[in-house]
Order: structure tokens, then C-alpha cells, then sequence
């Protein structure tokens, strides 16, 4: 596949992850999906090989490329959204942008490289939204750590035009932060729950938490 040949290829300096339309970057939905084929009589085994199967390469193909992967997520980022880019070098998040992993609501493991990921958020933040699926907004992505930049919806093609008329075969990962740099704004660092949050998830039971 065309991933497979761009980890071949040490000329690709960096790959922009973006949403193809303007509500979302891409709002997962597949568990849904699932759900309503198994009704239509699907076989589970089929299901899980057509599609878990690919999504979880596909996401691993993309977390381990060797090269600086950019997630532009503006929108909704949410399930399937998440796995392709969460684990990108750069992730910015925008006013729009409204992350979640809803799964968790329905009884399904925070999939995707959620366990990787949400385990790595300080003061038990990750598993507070792996347990509740509660949902991140705008600047909140990055004071938890989800995303690592903040820009403008405004900005956000003027920063996109910036990287591609820039990056060129010398092009490192710095000179792509200092890009970006150049469009952020600054974010506080604390999480307005964070404290509560840390003090209610501070158990190695289930139990003790609800």
C-alpha cells in the first residue's frame, strides 16, 4: 500500500493528516456501523478481519512512519478519528475541535492506541476519559496534552499552504515547528478539572472510582 512505500522513502519529510470536509476531522462512527451489520446477519469473524483488522494496521502503519506526521485536527476527532491522529509528532487542535472516545459509553476498550496514549496523560486525566468517554473542546486538547498546538480555524489553511510551500528535502522536524510555530497561541497549561479529576481517578480499582 502506499504507506508501506513512503517508509521507503526518505524523501517524504512530513504527511498532513486533515478532514476532507469542514464539520469534522473524521467522527469514528464504525462501532455503529458494526452493530447494524451484525444485525443484517454479518459474521462476526468476517467483520472483525474487514474491518478491526485494517483499521488497527492502518493505524499502526501511520503511528510508526518514519516521518513527522502533522494531524490538523479541527472538528470532531473522535473512535476511528483518534487512532490516525493522536500519534502524530504534531497534533494541532483548533476552536473547533471537540475530541472524545464515545466507545467507552457502549462497553467497547478504548481502542485505537488508547491504552498507549491515555495512559501517558499526567494526574489520571486518561483514564478519567477512558472511563467516561467525556469530550475535550478547543484549547482543552492541549492543556491535557491530546494535542501539543493550538491555532486558529482562520489560520489554519495559511498554515497549511506555509508547510507545503516550505518543506523541502532538507526540511527537519524543527523547521516544521517553527512553521507552526509562528501561527499558535499560547494555552494554559492547567486543566480546570484537573485537580478534581486526579483526586476521584487516584485508585487501581474500578470499584473505589464508581
Amino acid at each position: 500500500d502506499e504507506l508501506s512505500q513512503w517508509q521507503k522513502n526518505n524523501q517524504i519529510k512530513a504527511l498532513i493528516i486533515k478532514g476532507a470536509g469542514n464539520k469534522a476531522f473524521c467522527a469514528g462512527g464504525d462501532v455503529k456501523t458494526l452493530c447494524i451489520q451484525k444485525q443484517q446477519g454479518v459474521a462476526a469473524d468476517i467483520l472483525v478481519d474487514q474491518f478491526f483488522r485494517k483499521e488497527y494496521t492502518l493505524d499502526y502503519s501511520i503511528a510508526t512512519l518514519n516521518t513527522t506526521k502533522i494531524a490538523l485536527m479541527d472538528g470532531i476527532v473522535m473512535g476511528g478519528g483518534v487512532g490516525v491522529s493522536v500519534h502524530s509528532e504534531i497534533r494541532v487542535a483548533t476552536e473547533n475541535s471537540v475530541f472524545a472516545m464515545p466507545e467507552s459509553r457502549i462497553g467497547l476498550f478504548t481502542d485505537v492506541g488508547g491504552g498507549y496514549f491515555l495512559s501517558r496523560l499526567r494526574n489520571n486525566i486518561g483514564l478519567y476519559l477512558g472511563l467516561t468517554g467525556a469530550r475535550l473542546r478547543g484549547k482543552e486538547l492541549v492543556q491535557v496534552g491530546v494535542a501539543n498546538y493550538f491555532v486558529k480555524k482562520d489560520n489554519l489553511q495559511e498554515l497549511e499552504n506555509q508547510l507545503v510551500s516550505q518543506v523541502n528535502d532538507n526540511t527537519t522536524q524543527d523547521h516544521i515547528v517553527s512553521i507552526i510555530s509562528k501561527y499558535t497561541e499560547k494555552v494554559e497549561q492547567k486543566y480546570q478539572r484537573e485537580e478534581v479529576i486526579n483526586e476521584l481517578f487516584e485508585s487501581n480499582s474500578l470499584a473505589d472510582i464508581y
